[in-house]
């Protein structure tokens, strides 16, 4: 006899991001340069397509912001955005941000919260855990 059977067993295949912003300072003064790290890693066991990440920051203290990696900063928004065609499977990006403290700011030292989000096109599938694609430090 044959005592062999096939069976399919389905396996949940998606992309899974984390991101996490990293600043060197937690307060600055007029005139100081900042940079900031967004770092975006997917943790899935499916590679990601359509990527986009931003990153927002306070336009009224930051002058002069440039970004790593093609991110386009929109200074009257306050917004740095990046649009990624892919990013593998347990693969990671560290996007840089540089700027520096308005001249122009009230206050001699100067405390501010960055912030950072990541979202896909979700043709590989849903992104299980959504808690984690959003970050900020101040």
């Amino acid at each position: 006899g044959n005592n062999a059977q096939a069976e399919a067993t389905p396996v949940m295949a998606q992309p899974e991001y984390q991101i996490e912003v990293v600043s060197n300072v937690s307060s600055v003064i007029r005139g100081q340069s900042v940079t900031w790290l967004v770092n975006v890693r997917n943790e899935g066991n499916q590679g990601g397509t359509g990527i986009n990440i931003t990153s927002y920051f306070p336009r009224e203290v930051l002058a002069g912001v440039t970004a790593s990696h093609g991110g386009v900063v929109d200074l009257i928004a306050g917004t740095i955005t990046w649009n990624l065609s892919q990013l593998a499977a347990e693969a990671e990006i560290q996007l840089t941000v540089q700027g520096t403290v308005s001249l122009e700011t009230s206050n001699s030292i100067v405390e501010f919260a960055l912030n950072a989000s990541v979202t896909d096109d979700h043709a590989n599938g849903l992104d299980p855990v959504l808690s984690n694609n959003t970050a900020s430090i101040s």
